[in-house]
């Protein structure tokens, strides 16, 4: 043989011809007895043996420079996989299932049963698991000794109770996206609504995560929230507001609040827990003291009354109405004995009727208890100056 048949290295063994030419043969045609998962290749121009295997369905490969290596390891892995299935089979049933159940478990958690014991190992001990349904109530029991706003409790009430109807014996660490994201897509709501419901449920997966109870390894309700339309805020018309208001004034625990929302500016929640000591009628200025504890950030304002202001509060106390009222006496009874407005239709009223009658969006912004950029991004050109003129000269019956 020729010195220079060393250069084919990649292609030997070869085959000599009677012209004396060399002849390589294809690595395809050599009948070479390998183990199943094992395969001659070419890595950087050089032969060598790759065993191919699987774990935690993963693919994963080792390159080997002998056959008889590459052979090894693959009989090595087949070996433990016969031991293995043996040693499972050996188990009791009851055992059986519950490396069946803990299996489902970890595939909801998107995290294997490996993963699972090696934080187990570092960590030393286990998280307690918690139901659905215990877990919101005692989030909502903190919440309330932490003096949240009713309004705040109300809304967590809101979004928690209907998902708690399908998942109230559900431990919180076996609720998985898809579950959530099946119940969502069967209920019959609105876009915001379904964010909102996204919003406060990962809030409450937070909170039992921070009090060390067992939750799954990704927020189940971190699921892409819908995009919502841009829409101007619902607002009353100038020609409803009269009616409006004498007919809100007829019932108790409505006529006083209606009245603080909608000519002065508080929140819904705020003029709920608003006492009549709170309305200074009887000075040179009068004002609504705002205290911390009922306002939205926490930050107390007083807010100057303008005149039609003032007589509505006066005629909404002559009429007998009441505060301060509690937020389902207010809408359940405007719900029932009202006509329907938008959403926050009274509030956005008041920004808007201000903001175009007086054109200062920090004195808006601050009777409101919101940031200017609020007002002059919600607020801005929305109303005609004419119609902001005679908002502010309606007046009650006499």
């Amino acid at each position: 043989m020729p010195l220079f048949c060393h250069y084919f290295f990649a292609m030997k063994p070869a085959k000599q011809e009677n012209n004396n030419n060399i002849v390589p043969i294809p690595l395809s045609n050599r009948s070479e007895k390998l183990q199943p998962g094992v395969a001659l290749t070419l890595q950087n121009g050089r032969e060598q043996y790759v065993c191919t295997y699987f774990i935690d369905g993963k693919k994963k490969r080792k390159f080997f420079n002998k056959k008889t290596n590459a052979n090894a390891h693959a009989k090595h892995i087949a070996n433990c996989k016969k031991k293995s299935i043996a040693q499972l089979n050996v188990l009791s049933v009851d055992v059986q299932i519950d490396i069946l159940n803990a299996y489902k478990r970890a595939t909801r958690g998107n995290y294997s049963l490996l993963e699972a014991c090696e934080r187990f190992e570092r960590v030393g001990d286990i998280r307690p698991s918690i139901t659905f349904k215990k877990a919101a109530q005692v989030f909502l029991e903190a919440k309330k000794s932490k003096n949240c706003r009713p309004r705040t409790i109300q809304t967590y009430k809101y979004i928690i109770k209907p998902f708690e109807l399908f998942f109230a014996d559900v431990n919180f660490n076996e609720i998985s996206s898809p579950d959530v994201l099946e119940w969502l897509i069967s209920q019959p709501i609105a876009p915001r609504t379904y964010n909102n419901y996204l919003t406060n449920l990962s809030t409450v997966y937070n909170w039992v995560k921070s009090k060390n109870y067992a939750v799954t390894k990704n927020n189940p309700f971190s699921i892409e929230q819908k995009l919502l339309d841009e829409l101007d805020p619902a607002i009353l018309e100038v020609d409803e507001i009269q009616e409006y208001a004498e007919k809100a004034c007829e019932i108790q625990t409505v006529g006083l609040v209606v009245v603080l929302v909608l000519f002065c500016g508080l929140r819904v929640e705020e003029a709920c827990q608003t006492s009549i000591g709170d309305i200074k009628l009887n000075r040179s200025n009068p004002i609504i003291r705002v205290s911390g504890q009922i306002a939205k950030l926490r930050n107390k304002r007083n807010i100057r009354l303008l005149p039609n202001a003032i007589e509505w509060i006066k005629y909404a106390i002559k009429q007998g109405c009441q505060l301060p009222v509690s937020h389902d006496q207010f809408f359940l009874n405007r719900k029932r004995k009202m006509k329907r407005i938008g959403s926050n239709a009274l509030r956005h009223s008041f920004c808007s009727y201000h903001l175009a009658k007086f054109e200062n969006k920090n004195e808006t912004a601050y009777l409101a208890g919101n940031s200017p950029d609020v007002i002059d991004t919600n607020y801005k050109e929305l109303i005609d100056i004419e119609d902001a003129e005679e908002f502010w000269q309606i007046l009650p019956p006499s």
